[in-house]
């Protein structure tokens, strides 16, 4: 596939357009919790869904090299109807998790000027206001423009202060500042490990999410056969190094009991900082890692309202959702993506702890974008079994088998992972646990079953459209 110069994309900007739409601070943060033993629990991440997801993602780039990624694989793999709805809940997750991104800029604020404020509901509620309408502000000039963003952000806002971080770590690990025996388990692989100790992993598991989205430029790429896997797997090796060593560096720097899962990275940096009366820098660090992450979540607005515009060529989007601007950018989805993240944003006024309805989103999400990948893992499996040249398609693989065997992994990853989702996690405060598998339980129904609602309406009136025109 052929592209004119002006629109080809690089695999330095394939990568960190990767980078940013997937790296994710909230997971970086959960893990430390862990310890050490958050090698241990990346390792099974890595190695059972998040390769796999890179592995199969590049296969079918090969294979169908052209717009869509994923709702045009589910949609050749199973049905239209399918994708639509698997589209339609990926955006709900999606959508879910930009105040959890908000939250994590007012937890930086906070612990920049008074940590107080993170507990005072109506102050997280207005950041999250705030953020989420600049962030709609920068996706309206459209998918190119966001994506450049998106790439400078993850570099200045994402890499950059977790390597200071990382060597912050280092520098006071090496001056006796800190110590290993700091650490909340002093052991790679857990001491014990039974169900309740992967409760955690849910939510982290799905921080990794997103390594299919930069299908979309592959069309703008010259050799998409050959630079969209290297680019991906630059990407993970990336995501995996600031990862694994980032959570090390906040649960060597950060007493385990003491980690805000809203605020942990600034935790971290506020520790090397008081240590050597530099604590005036917090707020250098705290204004680029902000502008950092609101960059970072305007490429996430343009880049997965783009990917819901995909329903519009079945007819499988209400047509207030299809319309573009000048940009290029979906606008009445950038609208709804910013009206409903705002009435979201309102739990934090009516719910008194902010971990709680953190963590209740971030299960939420976990639980619907888990159920997406398994559907999006069986298409795969069909489409191993579509079309004449299987020598073209197993490029990576080389075989059916293995192609089918490791999608089968992530598949069965991802189901655990759902699983473990609705038990509450014992590292962070939930002031009402008796509920907590119900509470979500409904949450993840009511979601789901009004979205396909929506798809039914959209496939009916789609076919009803398509009769008229054909009697005319």
């Amino acid at each position: 596939m052929q592209v004119s110069h002006k629109k080809q994309v690089s695999i330095p900007f394939l990568t960190f357009i990767s980078v940013a739409t997937i790296v994710s601070p909230v997971g970086i943060v959960v893990m430390s919790k862990y310890g050490l033993s958050s090698i241990f629990y990346y390792g099974l991440i890595i190695l059972l869904f998040f390769i796999p997801s890179a592995l199969i993602a590049s296969e079918l780039s090969f294979r169908f090299p052209k717009e869509g990624g994923v709702y045009t694989w589910i949609s050749e793999g199973l049905s239209p109807r399918i994708s639509a709805l698997c589209s339609w809940v990926m955006w709900a997750a999606i959508f879910f998790s930009f105040p959890l991104v908000f939250t994590f800029v007012a937890g930086i604020i906070a612990y920049t000027f008074s940590a107080g404020w993170l507990h005072q509901g109506l102050f997280v509620f207005a950041v999250c206001v705030l953020m989420n309408s600049i962030s709609v502000l920068f996706g309206w000039f459209g998918i190119r423009a966001s994506a450049w963003v998106g790439m400078f952000a993850s570099i200045v806002g994402i890499i950059l202060p977790l390597v200071l971080l990382l060597v912050f770590a280092l520098v006071l690990f090496i001056t006796g500042g800190v110590h290993l025996n700091d650490l909340a388990n002093q052991t790679i692989i857990p001491k014990s490990i039974n169900l309740s100790s992967f409760t955690l992993l849910g939510g982290t598991l799905f921080a990794f999410l997103g390594i299919e989205s930069s299908a979309y430029f592959v069309r703008h790429v010259k050799k998409p056969k050959r630079d969209y896997p290297i680019a991906l797997m630059l990407t993970v090796f990336i995501i995996s190094f600031l990862a694994i060593f980032g959570s090390l560096a906040i649960a060597l720097l950060v007493k385990v009991g003491h980690v805000s899962i809203v605020a942990g990275i600034m935790q971290g940096y506020l520790v090397f900082l008081n240590h050597y009366h530099l604590h005036y820098l917090i707020y250098a660090v705290a204004a680029i890692y902000t502008l950092g992450l609101l960059a970072i979540l305007a490429s996430y607005q343009a880049m997965f309202s783009q990917g819901l515009l995909a329903l519009k060529k079945d007819n499988l989007l209400p047509k207030a959702l299809t319309t573009v601007n000048r940009h290029g950018a979906a606008k009445g989805i950038l609208i709804l993506q910013g009206v409903l993240v705002t009435v979201l944003s309102l739990g934090y006024i009516f719910i008194p702890s902010v971990n709680e309805v953190y963590w209740l989103v971030e299960a939420l999400i976990s639980v619907l974008a888990g159920l997406r990948y398994i559907v999006f893992f069986i298409a795969a499996i069909r489409l191993s079994f579509i079309g004449s040249s299987q020598e073209a398609f197993f490029r990576i693989f080389k075989s059916r088998v293995v192609f089918i065997g490791v999608a089968l992994m992530a598949m069965f990853s991802c189901a655990f992972a759902v699983v473990v989702s609705f038990i509450p996690p014992a590292q962070i405060e939930i002031l009402n646990t008796r509920n907590y598998d119900a509470v979500l339980g409904g949450l993840t129904a009511a979601t789901i079953l009004f979205l396909a609602w929506v798809v039914a309406r959209l496939h009916k009136r789609a076919r009803r459209e398509a009769a008229a025109v054909d009697l005319a």
